[in-house]
């Protein structure tokens, strides 16, 4: 496996003058270095392959990433990429120093092969040569930030993902990101530990970005986002944009939320939508932001203003000296981070302090001699003329969502007195924590997170603690750390609240909660942990009297807080409820499947006499019955197999869990027998139909199903065996390609006046001509579909839509549907809108089934012949001349009038005599529970 990229040397780029690319293993030769410059904005260097290098030409990582600076309105950067498709790390080290030495880098962003930090790959060389690139880049500039690429697991259709993990393949796709995660951060761990004075390596997310986006989710799965391109290992246009998201938050510190319609990227040609773009912005800045990559740390010295602290590189103070300490009202704006990075945060000295003392002791381990040898101080006792003196200060300019968590530290030689100092710092709730200063080299004090009040701010009192036996009741603060982490308020929008049900009920409680970070969840029991009970909602699936009266509560952590639920009671009573049906389906061939409306008795459940079935004219042997483990769902094993409509009567001698015997006389009927209806099928690349209210089947062909089927000679593929109707229901229609299609492209028309959903219509499933190559793959210019189950009884009207936007060629497909007969017809996807094709009255063949094939029409003139489906809508109705089954009886006295096709049912009880319809009109089948003792006659009119 290799990351493999066609590339040339690029030295102008239309989005800024500033972007250069060096990406052919010539050019890094050839190229001389350019002498370094002043630059206003960051100048950023990235190494990698072509997970860097993106799409190629002028649309990389580096020129995204650059355009999305700018429309950020940060300082044009100057962005570099060194990248070679397939080269990892030792590469670069051992090919690249020019390019390293090129420039004093603000940052470098270094991307490896994509499975060297894993176990199929190389641990060791990762760790190696990611130090040797480390330290080339350190001497070259001290001061650059190293950032760590930190790639995407392969897609769930690679080949390379198996199921089985061996030294060669993955489990699964987790099993990769998680090395990759774990790999790329034991390097930034161990570069930043042996690297103490310089920046500490962080890891810019990239791949559980991908994760987060559904990338790496099953292509069947409806949260799944394609971006990957066709060999499932690279990424698409999607893909990339979001990989250089990623980049742009971890570099900025903020959201690029809402920069794709200004960043001029359409003009660049980056082929994505504005939606989906919204959707990978919102995305990246998630995944940022839950890394903890933006939590910050600001540190102020408070001391005598002749010692106070210089900044360093990575270690930069803010400063309170005694002159400023002592006067109310005094104001420090703009606090800086402990990386140097100005803040809008304000310190007020509210309330003032007397002045600065340096009797600390100047050798602690924790922070440097100017901070620990000096502080500020209070004293509630009268001292130098000066009494009541209780220091307050506020923080302003606070981020409501943001979790503020404050650290404290004095030292101060105590002539054998305690010094316990006691801070109060009061937000939107208020810890209190106490410090003894005196003699003291490295024990601070340290509140929990808090947020600030609704004004923005946090207060800090200080006063005696209660241990103080001060002369003068002294209070002293030399340093303060405020750690922040962003975007950490957890707030519940739904308390779990009590519930009544009755015994072997079902109970779910609910919870729903706003963060903006992911969260963990623990339900409690009477405050005991139930195990596995770690999702928004808790259910018991029979709830039993013993637990009447029982406490349910459930806390909530995002890795910074934590909340904890009022309790919700649990109240659990007698069942005097009788059970009833609320369902049967077809289960399988020889199969039925039943639901209740509560946990049944199994005993009574599994006894095969208290059921009798019906369907077309026969009654039906149950050989088995089955009991679902939470006693709602029975599934019936039969003597033969059913189709269509089926009728069940069940005996009162059913029971539930509780002895309540089900209703005597009940009959049901079947809701999975599709009657007439409509399927909607999109065949989808990137885009899923969502929010209406029909019923879509999704399609999503992958370069791995292509493979496999080939041109009609590899393994025939089961996309589904039950396509679902538009309101739902089951049909039990599968969907089988036996000849395969080329891929998807995301280019249909978007427009609001199509017939389908714009999800349904903008992406298609597409081919090429006879004999040609295209995207790897040589098409023979048709693709063949089987569509199976089918019910002889029914005709079928197909109706296709297809649409290629912004061509001026024609692209005319041809459908054919054959079964026990055939139809056939084009439409031209070319730039259409609103054009559909219909054929019509298709009747199954003898299997049941009816075969679809699409290729190239007559008239299309098109360079690769391409052919299209974007989407299909099957309406099935009954067949123009009826069939009558014979009546069946069941043994409570109902009988059963089954029929298929268009008709009016009537009855008499006498063959030579008058005939009266049953009304009102029934559908089929009709259940006549009438006097079991008469006769009775039945005839269908049409």
């Amino acid at each position: 496996m290799f990351e493999k990229c066609s590339f040339f040397l690029n030295d102008m780029n239309p989005i800024s003058h500033r972007l250069h690319s060096f990406v052919a293993a010539c050019s890094f030769i050839a190229a001389a270095a350019s002498p370094s410059v002043s630059h206003a904005g960051n100048v950023v260097l990235f190494i990698g392959n072509s997970f860097t290098i993106g799409p190629g030409g002028d649309i990389t990582i580096p020129a995204i990433f650059d355009a999305l600076a700018n429309a950020g309105g940060h300082e044009d950067p100057t962005t570099v990429m060194c990248a070679e498709g397939g080269k990892d790390f030792q590469y670069h080290y051992e090919s690249n120093q020019s390019y390293i030495s090129q420039e004093p880098w603000t940052h470098v962003i270094l991307q490896n092969f994509s499975t060297q930090p894993t176990h199929i790959g190389n641990v060791t060389e990762h760790m190696t040569y990611g130090s040797l690139l480390y330290d080339s880049i350190m001497a070259n500039h001290g001061d650059t930030q190293v950032m760590l690429y930190m790639t995407w697991a392969e897609a769930e259709a690679n080949s390379i993902i198996t199921g089985t993990s061996t030294s060669t393949t993955f489990e699964s796709t987790d099993e990769m990101l998680t090395e990759l995660r774990t790999n790329y951060h034991a390097l930034a761990d161990e570069l930043t530990e042996a690297n103490p004075g310089k920046l500490p390596v962080r890891v810019n997310p990239v791949g559980d970005a991908w994760n987060n986006a559904g990338g790496n989710l099953p292509t069947t799965d409806p949260d799944f986002f394609d971006l990957f391109g066709s060999d499932n290992h690279h990424g698409n246009w999607y893909g990339y944009y979001l990989s250089a998201c990623v980049h742009y938050s971890s570099i900025y510190g903020e959201s690029p939320e809402g920069l794709y319609p200004i960043s001029g990227l359409k003009s660049m040609g980056l082929n994505i939508y504005s939606d989906r773009a919204a959707f990978l912005e919102e995305v990246a800045w998630r995944t940022v932001v839950e890394s903890g990559l933006l939590s910050q740390n600001i540190q102020i010295d408070f001391g005598a203003e002749a010692n106070t602290t210089t900044s360093t590189l990575g270690d930069s103070w803010n400063n309170i000296t005694s002159t400023e300490g002592s006067v109310d009202g005094t104001v420090l704006s703009g606090l800086s981070t402990s990386t140097g990075i100005a803040t809008e945060i304000d310190l007020t000295i509210v309330s003032r302090f007397n002045s600065s003392d340096s009797s600390g002791t100047g050798v602690s381990a924790l922070y440097p001699d100017t901070v620990s040898a000096d502080s500020l101080y209070g004293n509630a006792a009268t001292y130098n003329g000066e009494s009541n003196l209780t220091p307050t200060i506020k923080l302003s300019g606070l981020e409501a969502d943001s979790a503020y968590s404050f650290t404290f530290y004095a030292s101060r030689a105590a002539l054998g007195e305690n010094l316990q100092t006691r801070y109060t710092v009061t937000g939107d709730r208020v810890y209190t924590v106490d410090l003894d200063v005196h003699d003291n080299e490295d024990t601070t004090t340290r509140t929990g997170i808090l947020f600030p009040d609704a004004s923005g701010e946090i207060s800090i009192e200080l006063a005696p603690g209660p241990d103080n036996d001060s002369a003068y009741d002294f209070t002293s603060l030399g340093a303060l750390e405020v750690d922040v982490q962003p975007h950490s308020e957890l707030l519940f929008t739904g308390q779990p609240s009590s519930l009544s049900v009755e015994a072997n009920d079902t109970a779910v409680f609910t919870s729903s909660v706003q963060s903006t970070r992911s969260t963990q969840v623990q339900w409690y029991q009477d405050g005991v942990a139930i195990p596995g009970a770690t999702e928004q909602s808790y259910t018991i699936a029979a709830a039993t009297t013993d637990l009447n009266g029982s406490e349910y509560t459930v806390t909530v952590t995002n890795g910074v807080d934590s909340i904890s639920s009022t309790a919700a009671i649990l109240s659990v009573l007698d069942d005097l409820t009788a059970p009833t049906l609320l369902s049967l389906g077809i289960a399988g061939e020889f199969a039925v499947e039943l639901t209740f409306s509560e946990t049944m008795d199994a005993a009574t459940v599994t006894d095969v006499s208290n059921f009798q079935i019906a369907n077309r004219g026969s009654l039906i042997p149950v050989t088995a019955v089955s009991l679902s483990v939470d006693g709602l769902t029975a599934t019936l094993t039969l003597a033969s197999s059913v189709e269509g409509h089926v009728v069940l009567s069940a005996s009162s001698n059913l029971l539930d869990a509780n002895g309540n015997a089900l209703a005597d006389g009940t009959v049901i009927t079947n809701a999975g027998s599709i009657g007439d209806s409509t399927i909607y099928i999109d065949f989808s690349g990137s885009y899923f139909v969502s929010g209406v209210s029909e019923t879509w089947n999704t399609i999503s062909p992958s370069a791995s199903i292509r493979a496999a089927v080939g041109n009609g000679t590899g393994t025939p593929y089961e996309f589904t065996d039950d396509l679902l109707a538009s309101t739902g229901i089951s049909t039990h229609i599968g969907l089988v390609m036996v000849d395969a299609m080329t891929n998807t492209n995301s280019s249909g028309t978007s427009d609001s006046s199509a017939p389908y959903p714009e999800a349904a219509v903008v992406d298609a499933y597409y081919g090429h001509g006879d004999g040609l190559s295209f995207d790897n793959f040589v098409d023979n210019g048709q693709a063949v579909f089987v569509f199976t189950g089918l019910d002889a009884g029914k005709l079928y009207d197909f109706t296709f839509f297809a649409s290629r936007a912004d061509v001026s060629d024609n692209r005319e497909t041809n459908y054919a549907l054959s079964g026990a007969n055939s139809a056939s017809g084009d439409l031209d996807a070319a730039n259409n809108i609103t054009e559909t094709l219909t054929l019509s009255g298709i009747v199954p063949d003898v299997s049941g089934e009816i075969t679809l094939t699409v290729s190239v029409g007559a008239s299309n003139n098109s360079s690769y012949y391409f052919y299209y489906l974007n989407a299909l809508e099957i309406e099935v109705r009954d067949r123009d001349t009826p069939i009558l089954f014979p009546p069946v009886s069941f043994n409570n006295g109902d009988w059963v009038v089954d029929w298929l096709g268009d008709g009016a049912l009537w009855m008499s009880t006498d063959l030579a005599g008058s005939w009266t319809e049953v009304t009102p009109t029934p559908n089929p089948p009709y259940v006549d529970d009438g006097d079991p003792s008469g006769t009775c006659f039945y005839r269908l009119e049409y």
